[in-house]
């Protein structure tokens, strides 16, 4: 049985940039420098295929979808079907192997920092008296004896 395109499939779970969901301001305000790379998850409400040319048989799809881009806010557009590209969760084996990676280089980076202290001997601290341990003589007065107001001065 042949596997069919997801995008074609009402209810099927598509993504496409978001700069061609929504204006380009609204992207670079909402994303930054992220606005031409980022990717808006949305489920296809209407796939419409019209002829484009009758001669040579050539067709157009366009997909509507409705998709969300956070705070509980929706968008319906329809996009060329070039736009538009099938949702894929990734497997939990690439998720795992990247995990294993990542702990591998932190492995690599403790080894590392390990036998860099191995190697350097590391300062000593000095202990630092406290203000309990100085003598009351010993602190001195920053102003001079002045009254302190207990009402301010009202004209």
């Amino acid at each position: 049985m042949p596997v069919r395109d997801p995008r074609l499939e009402i209810g099927g779970k598509v993504t496409a940039k978001a700069c061609h969901v929504v204006h380009l301001s609204e992207c670079a305000r909402r994303y930054g420098a992220n606005k031409h790379t980022k990717r808006l998850v949305g489920t296809v409400v209407d796939v419409m295929t019209t002829p484009v040319s009758l001669s040579t048989g050539r067709t157009s799809t366009l997909i509507t979808a409705v998709y969300g881009f956070g705070e509980d806010l929706f968008k319906e557009n329809t996009l060329n079907i070039r736009s538009v590209k099938a949702f894929v969760l990734p497997e939990m084996s690439l998720i795992e192997e990247v995990a294993a990676e990542a702990l591998w280089a932190a492995e690599a980076d403790f080894d590392a920092g390990n036998s860099m202290e191995e190697m350097v001997e590391a300062p000593v601290a000095e202990m630092v008296e406290t203000l309990a341990d100085i003598e009351p003589d010993t602190l001195v007065d920053t102003e001079p004896d002045t009254p302190v107001d207990t009402e301010p001065d009202s004209p």
